[in-house]
């Protein structure tokens, strides 16, 4: 199975955690597989959009944006992963 789930982190008592979270993530978008963003209350939405923009302004083709999933749905990201797989 060629696909990542990525949960990320808030920073909580330490920061660095955030920061290895995020370079993970920058990590996945460089492997060129598709990501699902597991998005529980909306916490990945503003980089939903940024993603959206980036298409809107030509800066990431819409073919790549849709290998990637922000999702709180379990139901839609088992469909995703078993679409890609």
């Amino acid at each position: 199975m060629n696909i990542t789930v990525y949960c990320g982190s808030n920073p909580g008592k330490n920061p660095n955690f955030s920061l290895a979270a995020t370079k993970l993530g920058t990590w996945i978008g460089l492997i060129n597989k598709p990501t699902v963003f597991y998005n529980v209350d909306g916490y990945y939405e503003s980089l939903k959009e940024q993603f959206d923009r980036m298409v809107q302004e030509e800066f990431l083709k819409l073919d790549v944006r849709e290998m990637f999933l922000f999702s709180e749905s379990l139901q839609e990201i088992d469909t995703f992963i078993r679409e890609h797989s």
